[in-house]
């Protein structure tokens, strides 16, 4: 899948240019069938986001926003919330997620 393709070379600085991660992974993130995919590369490099992110950059919280924004399910949730129960330090992006789970529940 192209998206997904493109998605892992957001983190390959000879590809995507640091400042230009974000962007792309959110315009990703906005569409409908890459939501799925930028949540699922949230999670699986979450330690590579809070590690490069976390300190005191706004883009962590602007990512977790992006990725969660279009979730839906109640999968989708429950998946959300574990992962918050199995990070208990989120750092910055702390309230990100919790308004992830919020969004998730209205949408």
């Amino acid at each position: 899948m192209i998206w997904n393709s493109f998605l892992y070379k957001t983190s390959d600085t000879q590809v995507v240019r640091t400042q230009d991660e974000q962007s792309i992974i959110s315009t990703i993130a906005n569409n409908p069938i890459g939501n799925r995919l930028v949540y699922d590369y949230l999670e699986e490099k979450w330690d590579y986001f809070y590690e490069k992110y976390g300190g005191v950059s706004f883009t962590l919280p602007n990512l977790v926003e992006a990725a969660t924004s279009r979730l839906s399910t109640r999968n989708d949730l429950k998946r959300v919330e574990n992962f918050v129960k199995s990070h208990p330090d989120l750092g910055i992006a702390k309230a990100a997620f919790e308004n992830g789970i919020e969004t998730i529940n209205t949408n």
